[in-house]
């Protein structure tokens, strides 16, 4: 379906999953229409109730790839909340794939 969602024309997709173990009965996601961008997801139980809320904000562009500035998670059953959020982002740090070994990846990281 088709709704407005923030201002935003937006195509609402619903989801089931085919794992007959998920902890969900459906996802349903509003995804932009302008740029594709998922703005947000409503998770729901195995008993057909709304679980958890998935919002996503501040999206912004780094030349071909979008990046959102934060993701907040509210667990409507408990009212319990998650939010990941970027003040900083850097692309192209000239990262390789020994870079995430193991052994760099247990080190500890200083601030």
């Amino acid at each position: 379906r088709e709704e407005t969602l923030g201002g935003k024309a937006c195509y609402v997709i619903e989801k089931a999953p085919h794992y007959k173990n998920s902890g969900y009965s459906k996802v349903t996601t509003w995804i932009t229409k302008e740029n594709y961008l998922g703005i947000r997801s409503e998770f729901w139980d195995r008993k057909g109730s709304l679980l958890k809320v998935q919002e996503i904000d501040g999206w912004k562009q780094y030349g071909s790839v979008w990046r959102a500035a934060k993701i907040s998670i509210t667990n409507v059953q408990t009212n319990k909340k998650s939010v990941l959020s970027w003040s900083e982002r850097k692309m192209k740090q000239g990262l390789g794939k020994k870079d995430f070994s193991r052994k760099v990846l247990k080190r500890e990281v200083r601030i």
